[in-house]
């Protein structure tokens, strides 16, 4: 800051700061803020996917609860299984939980994901559930069925026990 001295016979009655020191402060100021947009967006999208591998979580105890109270077999697949024979699909873009097999068979509940989500796992096409008891139909050779959520740099692992039973983990166990 240059402010002359007040004694001083030529001196200008003017104080202030240089243009090299407003610059300095504008280039500090742009710095942070860089860091903390980027910051910021990784915390959202890494959220967005803790989310939905959350909402994974409740879809499958939904899935289950409503495979015990209806005793019919309840499955969760991809969205674009509307009708007809269920298809095994990727869920990526989301899921929806229905029951019976009939050309527009009854939907329970339905969930979008966002467009930069990976899906993988042997569950990341869909699971479905026995009447009565809610348990998880699975091949002889497996006991749970796992899907894992990727974006924004993290893994979210949601495992399925035979039970019908889902647990969320930060880790990437994914059968790849």
């Amino acid at each position: 800051m240059v402010c002359p001295m007040s004694n001083t016979k030529n001196a200008a009655k003017y104080c202030g700061f240089t243009l090299i020191e407003v610059l300095v402060v504008i280039a500090i100021i742009a710095g942070l803020t860089t860091i903390s947009v980027s910051n910021t967006t990784d915390y959202v999208n890494q959220n967005r996917v803790k989310q939905v591998a959350y909402e994974f979580k409740n879809s499958v105890a939904l899935a289950r609860s409503e495979a015990i109270k209806r005793d019919k077999i309840v499955r969760l697949r991809h969205l674009d299984q509307i009708s007809g024979k269920p298809e095994w699909m990727d869920i990526s873009a989301g899921w929806h939980i229905y029951y019976g097999n009939s050309d527009e068979p009854p939907v329970i509940f339905k969930y979008e994901t966002f467009s930069d989500l990976t899906v993988a796992g042997d569950a990341s096409v869909g699971v479905e559930f026995r009447s009565k008891t809610g348990e998880l139909k699975l091949s002889k050779e497996s006991s749970s069925k796992t899907v894992c959520f990727t974006g924004g740099g993290i893994t979210y692992s949601v495992e399925v026990s035979s039970l019908g039973i889902a647990t969320v983990d930060a880790s990437d166990k994914c059968i790849q």
